[in-house]
C-alpha cells in the first residue's frame, strides 16, 4: 500500500488527530456526547476499578484507530463504536444529574414563592422524571435527523467509483480521498488525502495509480495538471447536489488534460 504524503508529517499528525475528532463526535452526535460530559463530570474523582478498565479501553483503541487514521487517512463512524458504546452510560448518569439538578432548582424556585415546580412525596421523584424527559428529548432529535438521505454530498464521489468499477478498461490502482471510494471501484486503494497538490504527479506515479476518483471541485486542476502524468478525464458526474470525476493516468510525457 502506498504510503501517505503531506507537507510535513507534524501537519500529517495533526490531521489525523483531526479526523479521528471529528469522527468520534460524528459518531456520538451532540446531544449523546453533552450528556456523556455531564455523566464524566458527575462521576469526577478517583476512579475505580470500572473507570480505570475504560480509560484503558479508550486508551488503547482510539491509539489504534489513530495510528489507522495516520497511516491512510480515513476512519469510520462504525470504527469508533467499539470505544463509544461503553461511553452511554456516562450518558445515563448525565442526564440522571441534570434531573437532580433541575429538582434542586425547582424546589430553589418554590422556596422563594414561585409556581409549584415540585411535588413533594410524589411517587415518582422528580429529578427521574426530568431525566427521562430529556433522553427522550435527545433520542426524538437524533430519530429526526434520521429522516433525511444520509451522506447525500458524497454521493456523486461513491457513483463516479461506481461506474469505474464497471466501465474501466482494467483491474489498476485507483487514487482517492477516502477508503469507501476504492472499496465502491472495487480496485486497490491509493489514499490521496493530504498530498500536497504540487506533489500530486510524483506521488501519483510512484504509488502506480492508473485512476483518480475526485469528488473535491477545488483540487480538479492540480489532479488534470498533475506534472509527469498524462491525465485523460473519463466520466464527470453529479448526484447528491455534489459533482464527482473519474481521470486515468500515464507515465506519458504530454500536456495535461482540462477537467471540466
Amino acid at each position: 500500500m502506498a504510503v501517505l504524503v503531506a507537507r510535513t508529517r507534524a501537519a500529517r499528525a495533526y490531521a489525523a488527530a483531526k479526523m479521528l475528532a471529528r469522527t468520534a463526535k460524528s459518531s456520538m452526535r451532540y446531544g449523546v456526547l453533552a450528556l456523556v460530559l455531564l455523566g464524566l463530570a458527575a462521576a469526577r474523582g478517583r476512579p475505580g476499578p470500572r473507570g480505570r478498565f475504560l480509560g484503558v479501553l479508550w486508551a488503547t483503541h482510539l491509539g489504534l484507530l489513530y495510528v489507522f487514521t495516520f497511516a491512510i487517512g480515513y476512519v469510520s463512524r462504525r470504527h469508533t463504536l467499539p470505544a463509544l458504546l461503553p461511553a452511554l452510560g456516562y450518558a445515563g448518569l448525565g442526564a440522571a444529574a441534570a434531573g437532580a439538578w433541575i429538582q434542586t432548582r425547582a424546589r430553589w424556585l418554590w422556596s422563594r414563592g414561585g409556581p409549584a415546580l415540585v411535588a413533594e412525596g410524589s411517587a415518582v421523584p422528580r429529578w427521574s422524571l426530568a431525566a427521562t424527559l430529556m433522553v427522550a428529548a435527545v433520542a426524538a432529535g437524533e430519530l429526526a435527523r434520521q429522516i433525511p438521505p444520509r451522506r447525500g454530498e458524497e454521493l456523486a464521489g461513491r457513483r463516479a467509483a461506481e461506474w469505474l468499477a464497471d466501465h474501466a478498461p482494467a483491474v489498476a490502482p485507483v487514487a482517492a480521498t477516502r477508503l469507501r471510494l476504492g472499496y465502491y471501484a472495487r480496485m486497490p486503494y491509493v489514499p490521496l488525502g493530504g498530498v500536497a497538490d504540487a506533489a500530486l504527479g510524483p506521488y501519483l506515479a510512484r504509488a502506480g495509480a492508473r485512476y483518480v476518483v475526485l469528488d473535491e471541485p477545488g483540487r480538479v486542476a492540480a489532479v488534470a495538471g498533475a506534472s509527469g502524468l498524462r491525465v485523460e478525464p473519463l466520466q464527470h458526474l453529479e448526484a447528491g447536489g455534489g459533482e464527482a470525476w473519474v481521470f486515468e493516468l500515464s507515465e506519458e510525457r504530454a500536456g495535461p488534460a482540462t477537467g471540466h
